[in-house]
């Protein structure tokens, strides 16, 4: 089986496809600034000697220097979705947002680009790419049409996302090249370690390890980059969390227990010091 439909492009020369494939194994193209999806099965990408194994819900990220190759060959076929925004269209977002970007487009649009992969859940790109490939059977199958502004959305989640590693790119540059990548892609480990578990008790040691840094260079080189300790980061990924529990009428200590807290006196102190409210007050007016 080997399906491959173009199913949306604009004036720009951006395009979305969708595929469907049972075995496959050649060179892979990244057009622009590109997006590989893979909504069920699993596809092995190999960029610049590095394996990526892409399961349900992951993407891969690349442009027009990204040299790459695919594997695919499952007993299921994988389905997957591929966007391809235009040069153009993400350096005019880029343009009216920022102005002055510091170098920010030619970060995303030639070999600067920090390639690895991501979950869907964990960015605004992902949730946007997890929104077409919902429409998938119905896309792939009829003539349906999606939203006119598809892929300006594409362009600013691509440029909200890549602004915050190019930000911690750029905070690290007083390293040298090579050294700065090493380390990005370290810290990104972690972080997305503390995204898997901050509901969890996790140590600095734990995170420090994630990373292979020591618990010192872990602490100074993470708020560096982030601009937040990692304390402080599963705080707030912890409140921002019982904050949507609470809008789903959750009962205020089972949100407490759910969200990683020792109990409902910590959750309501932490609760009322970031919002400014308190849970139940929250809760109520909500």
């Amino acid at each position: 089986m080997l399906i491959n439909n173009t199913i949306a492009t604009d004036a720009y020369g951006s395009a979305i496809r969708m595929s469907c494939i049972n075995k496959f194994e050649d060179a892979v193209s990244f057009c622009g600034f590109s997006a590989k999806y893979v909504l069920s099965g699993q596809e092995l990408y190999i960029i610049n000697n590095k394996k990526y194994t892409l399961g349900k819900g992951d993407y891969i990220i690349g442009n027009d220097a990204t040299v790459s190759s695919i594997k695919i060959d499952g007993m299921a076929p994988a389905k997957g979705v591929c966007i391809d925004i235009a040069p153009q269209l993400i350096k005019e977002v880029i343009d009216f947002n920022f102005g002055n970007n510091y170098g920010f487009d030619e970060f995303l649009l030639t070999d600067e680009l920090f390639i690895r992969k991501y979950n869907s859940q964990n960015s605004g790109l992902g949730l946007a790419l997890l929104n077409v490939a919902n429409q998938y059977d119905t896309l792939i199958n009829s003539s349906a049409i999606l939203e006119e502004n598809v892929f300006l959305t594409m362009a600013e989640c691509v440029v909200a996302d890549q602004k915050k590693i190019f930000s911690s790119y750029y905070n690290l540059h007083q390293q040298k090249q090579q050294t700065i990548r090493r380390l990005l892609e370290q810290l990104m480990l972690a972080k997305e370690f503390i995204d898997d578990c901050y509901t969890e008790k996790i140590s600095i040691e734990n995170m420090a390890l994630e990373a292979c840094l020591s618990k010192y260079h872990f602490i100074r080189l993470f708020k560096k980059a982030f601009g937040i300790t990692p304390y402080r980061y599963i705080m707030e990924r912890r409140l921002h969390h019982g904050r949507q529990l609470l809008l789903r009428k959750k009962q205020i200590n089972e949100v407490a227990y759910s969200t990683g807290f020792a109990d409902v006196a910590s959750f309501t102190k932490a609760f009322k010091l970031f919002f400014n409210t308190t849970p139940h007050a929250f809760r109520k007016a909500n």
